[in-house]
């Protein structure tokens, strides 16, 4: 089974989508030959291993949901609750 990588898709995004189940992240990266804190190229072939939980994915495509949850440079918080010490501004 394979799936395409969408637009802002992570490889947890595939594996509850196609899989079922967080768990199958590791074994997409695995069989995919990446790392799992990598982001996939969108429009990707993935190799994906087998369903782990039918009734989970039966949802998403029941709901047409097709999660993408990376974030992009532009999707981070601004402002002073945000700005780390010593690399944004300095204390003296």
């Amino acid at each position: 089974m394979t799936a395409i990588v969408q637009d802002r898709q992570t490889l947890l995004d595939i594996a509850m989508e196609h899989c079922g189940d967080a768990a199958s992240a590791i074994e997409i990266a695995q069989l995919n030959g990446i790392a799992l804190s990598d982001d996939p190229t969108p429009g990707t072939e993935l190799q994906l291993p087998d369903v782990a939980n039918a009734r989970v994915v039966a949802n998403f495509k029941a709901l047409g949901i097709s999660p993408a949850t990376a974030l992009n440079d532009g999707d981070l918080p601004g402002g002073l609750g945000y700005l780390i010490v010593g690399e944004d501004f300095r204390v003296s």
